[in-house]
């Protein structure tokens, strides 16, 4: 844990020279971002990520082959495919036992396929097949990385927007955890009339009671965190 956490900084760094915040970023905005990106934040981007690469290619190399890791939770806290569709399971989770659901692959609102993207699958839909899921998604986060810092078009970098929305709009997006889902209504005020926010961990819940039922008691840590909940997230 604490080496992956040190690996992390190589990220975190990044945030931070790109953003200014290392976790809460004041860098999204309504039409675009707040801040461009220069030749020295991408050649600090190229750089962090062939290191990340090394590390992330080492980690793969461990969880192929260390009992304590890895090995040792195959057929453990399994999601089966028929229960991954009964459930709504979502993102990495459902990725785990072969169901093929992104919203990356299912929307062309983002140009994900350009940039790489690449649907990564399991099929074991167990607490290993669900480390994997995510360790190869990280691969594949990389890729689309460098593709971006080696070929960001010059232009603007926000579309000026107007204040007091009239209308509706809903947006869904591949979170971390599956699809984030977010509702917006405006009336012509300078307050929005309904804001809803659907997160991953919300969907996940029903399947997470699922393959807790039988599982073995010392199990239920390592089954918790293969899910890696934010139960924060589901607050109403």
């Amino acid at each position: 844990f604490m080496q992956i956490m040190g690996d992390r900084e190589l990220i975190m760094d990044v945030q931070e020279a790109i953003s200014g915040n290392r976790v809460q970023f004041d860098f999204i905005a309504i039409g675009g971002v707040n801040r461009d990106l220069t030749p020295e934040l991408a050649d600090l981007i190229r750089h962090n990520l062939t290191a990340l690469s090394e590390k992330i290619d080492a980690l793969m190399v461990l969880f192929e082959g260390n009992w304590s890791l890895s090995l040792k939770y195959k057929g453990v806290g399994v999601l089966s495919l028929e229960e991954a569709y009964t459930y709504n399971a979502l993102g990495p989770l459902a990725r785990a036992t072969g169901l093929a659901t992104d919203v990356r692959a299912e929307t062309n609102d983002f140009p994900y396929e350009a940039i790489g993207y690449k649907m990564i699958l399991e099929s074991g839909g167990d607490i290993h097949a669900r480390n994997f899921v995510r360790l190869r998604e990280i691969v594949n986060s990389i890729d689309m990385c460098r593709n971006i810092a080696d070929n960001l078009p010059a232009g603007e970098i926000q579309e000026k927007t107007k204040g007091k929305p009239k209308g509706e709009a809903l947006v869904r997006v591949e979170a971390p955890r599956g699809e984030l889902f977010y509702l917006v209504r405006g009336n012509g005020g300078n307050m929005l009339e309904r804001v809803r926010i659907k997160t991953p961990t919300f969907s996940g819940i029903p399947a997470m009671m699922e393959v807790f039922k039988g599982s073995e008691y010392a199990d239920a840590p390592a089954i918790l965190a293969s899910f890696d909940p934010c139960m924060s997230c589901t607050a109403k």
